[in-house]
């Protein structure tokens, strides 16, 4: 497992290494106004790139719409959220969150 980081300025060089990578991450708020993309459009994907956005609302950002227009596998961060405040709620109540009833109403509401 290794993490690699590249200035966004350095297009070459971004484009070598989003070439060798697994998973593109975007951990920023770049998106959240729904117009706004982490990484320039002309950067073409490896098939096989996992690309996740951290990002949850707007349910698909520019971001994941551009990951998706490749044919690349792309997710949000509303799974991140949800899991967490699993994790979270169990911890104060000690009891297991309803996680499958309210996925199904966040992705109703984020949609």
């Amino acid at each position: 497992f290794k993490v690699d980081l590249c200035a966004l300025e350095y297009v070459s060089e971004l484009q070598a290494r989003i070439a060798e990578s697994d998973l593109l991450v975007n951990a920023t708020s770049v998106g959240m106004d729904g117009q706004s993309s982490p990484v320039p459009e002309n950067i073409v994907l490896p098939e096989t790139l996992l690309v996740a956005d951290i990002i949850y609302q707007p349910f698909e950002t520019p971001f994941l719409k551009w990951a998706r227009s490749q044919g690349n596998p792309a997710v949000n961060g509303l799974g991140m959220l949800l899991y967490q405040a699993a994790e979270a709620f169990q911890l104060w109540t000690g009891k297991e969150m309803p996680t499958e009833e309210i996925w199904q109403s966040l992705t109703e509401k984020y949609q």
